[in-house]
């Protein structure tokens, strides 16, 4: 069970990226499928298409108008999904077990980027793994 109910059909997930120019959304009646809305001029920017369904999903803090915005979204399993304007990106999360001591990170259940937007939290049932982009942000 991935613990989304189909039945109602509503918006499930809703969030503004960090300048609110994009609006994230996933329904609960189509639960794989996330649509990213341009708010500057009411329309659809992208439809994103996973496998299995979205539990969570969070925008770079960092990024503004003027740049590149950046959504990580995540589908209960072992990747890490990142959209921009450019694309997606499909990232294997590794096993944490060198950094819990305890054994895999496990399906990820929820995500948050840190407030400098150089890291991303993916939260387990019992284990957290913290994906550092060392240059990110910088003009390196």
């Amino acid at each position: 069970s991935s613990g989304i109910n189909a039945e109602y059909g509503g918006v499930g997930i809703a969030k503004f990226s960090t300048s609110g120019r994009y609006l994230a959304t996933r329904s609960d009646s189509a639960p794989s499928v996330v649509w990213i809305w341009d708010m500057e001029d009411l329309s659809l920017s992208s439809l994103i298409v996973h496998q299995a369904p979205v539990v969570t999903l969070d925008w770079d803090p960092l990024h503004s108008k003027d740049s590149d915005e950046i959504l990580a979204m995540c589908c209960n399993a072992d990747h890490v999904y990142i959209w921009s304007l450019s694309g997606v990106l499909a990232l294997k999360v590794p096993n944490c077990e060198t950094l819990s001591g305890a054994g895999e990170l496990g399906p990820i259940r929820s995500i948050a980027w840190s407030c400098k937007g150089n890291c991303l939290i993916l939260k387990g049932d019992y284990h957290f793994c913290l994906c550092y982009f060392p240059n990110y942000g910088t003009s390196k």
